[in-house]
């Protein structure tokens, strides 16, 4: 226990009234050395500003009311200065402790959603979405694109039927090849035809089997192996449900969101519905991996030549990858892998 002497004044006191400082057990009590003051608890010990200064004759300590304690008891003031001085440190460091360790509890919270329990809901919500849905879906998505990005399609009619009679083709020979792991939906499969210069030479499929190609990939590539190439890597996407699997896991993202920040509108509606959600999707390597090898084994399957996926990749202009702020590399993210990839394939059927 450590008592100082001296007065305190301020904070709707009368001039100086002479009292103790009483410390004990980190604990601060004002003994009033009068009759009319009954001794009161003031504080803690680190919530005193203690000015030790003999510059004015005397030490004050500010209390946390706003009253001052003043003395002239210069070594005890000094050492509780020093002592109030540790006390805040170690608070701080308690708190700052505290801070990290909701931290990491945080990440690690983070971390468990993202691998554990995001997979879980994208797993339920693709088995719980049934087919009449996502053929709602693709006509939501494709009337949003048609607002925002695409225009009326100007290829002839011939050649219209032409590239139209690859994509049958394609999507006759899907049903002969091996289904192994893939989904066991039978998908209601159209080709949409439409102009984007935005999106310059382009194809992208939508969940319930609806792809749509545009007028400058059918111009800029005319050779039917390229185009077929090109739709069995947006049939593939479709067969392993890329899109279907992505939006939902954005949904995930987007629910968490919502739920920490709040707002109003349709979750469900912004993230199932939007046509510049699925220009921006962009899949994983792996995805676009398995995408190019059902690519490769479907063109084979309907008749045309192995290499319209290389002769794409290695024309294609630079210009077109990036364009008014959509990447389109975003969406089919081109790497020498991939290129590598497929030539080995065709190496190993020579």
């Amino acid at each position: 226990m450590k008592i100082i002497k001296g007065h305190i004044f301020g904070a709707q006191i009368l001039g100086r009234k002479p009292c103790e400082l009483l410390i004990r057990h980190n604990q601060v009590q004002l003994n009033f050395r009068d009759n009319e003051h009954a001794p009161e608890y003031c504080c803690e010990v680190e919530d005193l500003d203690v000015y030790p200064s003999a510059e004015i004759g005397e030490g004050r300590i500010i209390l946390p009311d706003g009253r001052t304690f003043a003395s002239d008891d210069f070594d005890s003031l000094e050492r509780l200065q020093s002592v109030s001085f540790w006390k805040r440190l170690t608070q701080f460091d308690r708190g700052r402790n505290g801070l990290l360790k909701i931290l990491i509890l945080t990440i690690a919270l983070l971390f468990i959603a993202y691998k554990i329990i995001l997979p879980m809901f994208v797993s339920m919500g693709m088995a719980a979405t049934p087919d009449s849905f996502l053929h709602s879906m693709d006509e939501g998505i494709l009337k949003s694109l048609d607002a925002e990005y695409l225009d009326q399609s100007d290829i002839t009619a011939a050649r219209e039927a032409e590239v139209n009679q690859i994509f049958n083709r394609l999507v006759a020979a899907r049903k002969t090849l091996e289904r192994g792991h893939l989904s066991n939906r039978e998908f209601v499969y159209q080709l949409k035809f439409r102009s984007a210069n935005i999106l310059g030479p382009n194809a992208f499929a939508m969940p319930g089997g609806t792809i749509i190609i545009t007028d400058e990939l059918i111009e800029d590539f005319p050779d039917d192996a390229v185009i077929a190439a090109v739709l069995a890597h947006e049939i593939g996407h479709v067969e392993y449900r890329h899109g279907l699997r992505q939006i939902y896991r954005n949904l995930g993202f987007w629910t968490l969101t919502k739920i920490a920040v709040g707002g109003s509108g349709s979750i469900f509606e912004g993230a199932l519905f939007s046509g510049t959600q699925l220009i921006t999707l962009s899949y994983s390597r792996r995805h676009e991996l398995q995408s190019d090898d059902y690519s490769f084994l479907l063109v084979q399957e309907a008749g045309f030549e192995a290499n319209g996926l290389i002769e794409f990749f290695e024309n294609i202009p630079k210009e077109d990858f990036e364009m008014k702020g959509l990447n389109w590399l975003s969406t089919h993210p081109m790497s020498s892998r991939r290129i590598r990839n497929i030539q080995d394939k065709i190496e190993a059927l020579e």
